[in-house]
């Protein structure tokens, strides 16, 4: 177990369940409550893993950036990669398979890891 605290931001199904916050189609990860969650293979196969904070602050300002359904999550996680790969999107025109690069830079306190495990739900923004 890490000795670092971890957070998820994940768009809120109901109370043990959420999505992805904000990517789309193929790359969408589903976290339910003490079950561990892990990337799409295509995604894994080029290098990427699922995205926490190791700031609540951080969580708490990307979750407010973007709104909607969005909740913090104390999280456990596997497998901390090193390093950030380039920050990028799925391209519509090869079916949301392919990734291309978007030139923007992670946010602050981004980690990178192979798993995650969300526990605890701390805040939530709930649009009406």
């Amino acid at each position: 177990m890490n000795s670092i605290s971890f957070y998820k931001v994940i768009f809120q199904l109901n109370y043990r369940r959420g999505l992805s916050a904000i990517v789309l189609d193929k790359a969408v990860v589903e976290y339910v409550v003490d079950q561990w969650a892990k990337p799409p293979k295509f995604l894994e196969e080029q290098g990427y893993g699922l995205l926490v904070f190791d700031s609540l602050q951080a969580a708490r300002t990307f979750a407010n950036r973007w709104g909607a359904k969005f909740s913090v999550w104390r999280c456990l996680v596997e497998g901390i990669h090193t390093k950030l790969p380039p920050q990028c999107y799925l391209s519509p025109l090869s079916g949301h398979g392919v990734l291309v690069p978007n030139g923007r830079d992670w946010p602050e306190h981004t980690f990178m890891v192979d798993n995650v495990m969300i526990l605890q739900e701390i805040e939530s923004w709930r649009s009406n």
